[in-house]
């Protein structure tokens, strides 16, 4: 829902009669991989929160002293793969902001790429600051606020990367052969 509602918005016609360029197919792709992986997360978390994992590591930044600890609940390994997933998402964040900022002279395009590792940085913190406060109301809130930022940052960053929607060509009705010439 939160995903059509971007889409709807970016795509309502504007008041400027120029729409800007797309990008290049390098940026949209890099973008959307962003988008997905970001959902990606955000379903891990859910699926995390759902199944009670939330503390089932509760030291950090290792899990039970290990990176990654074997023969453990599989709620463990659940929590160990969505943070090691985030630094995944950073990495693939960081390299969509290069790839934009080089790619377009577009300020806002260039922000929006810029924060989205920022708000990464941000999530994880608060993700360690949800864990040692054992799950408090304010710091898990915020987590998810600011995961659904990103991925609305990542999903607009997609859209203007792909440009103006393109102008569908109307059809034209077959000939048979027998039309009269007026």
């Amino acid at each position: 829902f939160f995903l059509s509602l971007i889409y709807i918005a970016f795509r309502a016609p504007g008041k400027s009669g120029v729409a800007p360029r797309p990008l290049p197919d390098k940026v949209q792709r890099m973008t959307m991989w962003a988008a997905i992986i970001v959902y990606t997360q955000m379903l891990l978390g859910a699926l995390m929160r759902h199944l009670g994992a939330g503390l089932a590591c509760t030291d950090v930044p290792l899990c039970q002293g290990k990176l990654w600890p074997t023969g453990v609940h599989p709620n463990v390994t659940l929590h160990v793969v969505h943070r090691l997933f985030a630094l995944v998402v950073l990495g693939h964040l960081i390299g969509m902001a290069i790839v934009v900022a080089r790619n377009t002279d577009r300020r806002a395009l260039k922000a929006l790429a810029i924060a989205a590792p920022i708000l990464v940085c941000v999530q994880i913190a608060l993700g360690i600051l949800s864990v040692t406060t054992f799950l408090d109301a304010v710091p898990v809130t915020a987590h998810l606020g600011v995961a659904a930022t990103i991925l609305a940052d990542c999903v607009v960053l997609h859209l203007a990367a792909r440009g103006p929607l393109r102008a569908r060509q109307t059809a034209t009705a077959p000939t048979t052969g027998l039309e009269v010439a007026a």
